[in-house]
């Protein structure tokens, strides 16, 4: 019995996903927090702007869906502990906000690869 074309394409589909996924992650262990600051600073600073309940000026097509898996995700890490700061007051109170960026600019850099991933799997379903 011959597997039907869509449970092949459907594994396909998983299998470049899962293989993305691991390139992701792997490639995200070694470059350290500055090395590409203008998309990571920008981000990270949009993310304690959004924190802070402060309107944008312009939000860009590409990262509106990132900031909307990110915000809440972010919100979590930082009820656990994971992440020290939240908002930008907080970041005014840092001892060294240097460091409070940085710890918020790896937070998103390691989540990315699973924010990557949630919306190329909902892209596809919806296709």
């Amino acid at each position: 019995m011959k597997p039907s074309k869509t449970i092949f394409e459907f594994f396909i589909l998983s299998l470049f996903i899962l293989v993305s996924f691991n390139f992701l992650m792997w490639a995200n262990q070694f470059y350290p927090y500055y090395l590409s600051w203008d998309m990571d600073l920008i981000s990270s600073i949009d993310l304690m702007i959004i924190q802070s309940q402060r309107l944008h000026v312009q939000f860009s097509h590409p990262t509106t869906g990132m900031y909307m898996i990110l915000k809440p995700v972010y919100y979590i890490a930082w009820k656990l502990g994971a992440v020290d700061t939240l908002t930008l007051s907080d970041l005014a109170q840092a001892l060294n906000p240097s460091l409070a960026m940085a710890q918020v600019t790896n937070f998103a850099r390691s989540i990315s690869p699973f924010i990557i991933t949630i919306i190329a799997v909902v892209l596809a379903f919806m296709v």
